[in-house]
């Protein structure tokens, strides 16, 4: 498989993360909000539509402030 250049990786990355949450955030609160039926599938798949795409925007956004926080928080190695 062909891998992407490095410039890629602030988009991709993020997207990743988006990806992982995103499934499960819209699978949860689906099942919660709603119960697991014979519906439950469609409507998760539709609600996972728009926390990715949702998420994705805000984890590109938010994960430099994110990381400049964290640094302040944590005591660097050695």
């Amino acid at each position: 498989m062909k891998r992407l250049p490095q410039r890629f990786w602030p988009i991709i990355f993020p997207g990743v993360v988006a990806l992982g949450m995103a499934i499960l955030m819209s699978g949860v609160i689906t099942a919660l909000n709603t119960g697991l039926d014979a519906g439950f599938f469609s409507r998760w798949r539709h609600a996972f539509a728009l926390a990715f795409s949702l998420a994705w925007a805000a984890a590109i956004v938010w994960a430099p402030i994110a990381r400049a926080i964290a640094v302040k928080i944590v005591t660097p190695p050695g």
